[in-house]
């Protein structure tokens, strides 16, 4: 123990003693701040939730102090301003990131789960969530206290005491506004058309995961945003699927989509549509690389357990065997898009509708 910590003790308290006390608290913030390291992506979403600017750097800075300040508070290095930080720390935080007034009981028992991004206790939350007692009235003594811990035990819950949170007045999104830059996407791009081999998957797709759910495979609450990339020469197996999906051609130039029988071509700003459980496939006809965006609804039909997924085979050569008529149902040229919007008038808000 160095000169610090016995400076700062109480005069006649035992170096062990005081040992133990420091293992003891800096346990604490040497837990936390593992568990936000392990889960960094959900301790990200949850920043990223409260609305904070920059959330990454809130989170390494958590981390660097809940660990660092551990482990300086055990070895005994400046114990003082060390325990003064840590304090100061739990103070912001707690106004910050734990706003614990705003929660109602059963928000409240899941809330450090979210915290750190322990997506593994997924199913004990939805536990906790049904046995707890709902709103900040059941924190004291109320008359139907026995009657709903009663209805808990036979799998019955009552409406009254929780209908503000399972019926909300307004949405609660969890995503704030994300922006994902083409300059660091282009090179995965890259990657993934060297790597992957498109006969070997699906789809070679990067799927655009927004941090704020906690490393769930969703760009919006419900929607995924994605960029498909094709080598030339490459096909896309064909499959189906009860979810809906539109191709935005960006760097797809020679591509094509077939929809239903229905041959789509991708120039530049064009518009593919793909309805739900409309057989579709995807080629490249050109001499380079093709990458386009998509965006599918599958998280909203997941949440309705509404999912349903036909694949096709890769060897049926007559699939790609099919023209253009009937291809305006499904394609919305980016050309004519543009010379309508030219020629549009402005609303009164400036803006003009195609």
């Amino acid at each position: 123990m160095n000169n610090t910590a016995v400076s700062s003790a109480t005069p006649g308290t035992h170096p062990m003693v005081l040992l133990a006390g420091r293992i003891l608290i800096g346990a604490i913030f040497l837990n936390a701040g593992v568990r936000k390291l392990l889960g960094f992506a959900g301790t990200v979403g949850y920043f990223t939730k409260l609305g904070f600017p920059a959330p990454e750097v809130f989170a390494v800075l958590a981390i660097i102090i809940e660990i660092g300040g551990a482990i300086l508070l055990i070895v005994g290095w400046k114990t003082r301003w060390v325990a003064w930080l840590l304090s100061l720390f739990v103070l912001i935080a707690a106004f910050a990131a734990h706003r614990f007034w705003e929660f109602d009981a059963a928000q409240y028992a899941n809330q450090l789960h979210e915290e750190h991004g322990d997506h593994r206790r997924t199913v004990l939350r939805r536990e906790l969530r049904s046995r707890q007692h709902v709103g900040r009235q059941e924190l004291t003594e109320r008359s139907d206290a026995l009657l709903i811990s009663d209805l808990g035990r036979a799998n019955i819950h009552p409406l009254w005491d929780r209908y503000k949170r399972i019926t909300p007045v307004a949405p609660q999104p969890k995503d704030a506004p994300m922006h994902w830059r083409w300059r660091d996407i282009e090179p995965f791009t890259e990657r993934a058309a060297r790597e992957v081999a498109i006969e070997d998957v699906e789809r070679r797709a990067l799927i655009l995961a927004n941090p704020a759910f906690g490393g769930d495979t969703v760009t919006t609450q419900n929607l995924i945003g994605a960029f498909t990339v094709l080598e030339p020469g490459d096909k896309a197996v064909p499959h189906r699927h009860t979810a809906a999906a539109i191709r935005f051609s960006t760097r797809a130039e020679g591509a094509v989509t077939i929809v239903n029988g229905r041959r789509c071509e991708m120039k530049e700003g064009d518009l593919v549509l793909t309805p739900p459980m409309c057989w579709h496939g995807h080629i490249n006809q050109a001499g380079r690389r093709t990458v386009w965006f998509d965006a599918a609804n599958m998280p909203a039909i997941c949440a309705l357990d509404a999912s349903f997924f036909e694949p096709g085979t890769r060897q049926d050569e007559r699939f790609w065997e099919v023209g253009t008529e009937g291809s305006s149902e499904y394609r919305l040229p980016g050309d004519e898009a543009r010379r309508q919007l030219a020629a549009a008038e402005r609303s009164k808000d400036g803006a003009k509708t195609f």
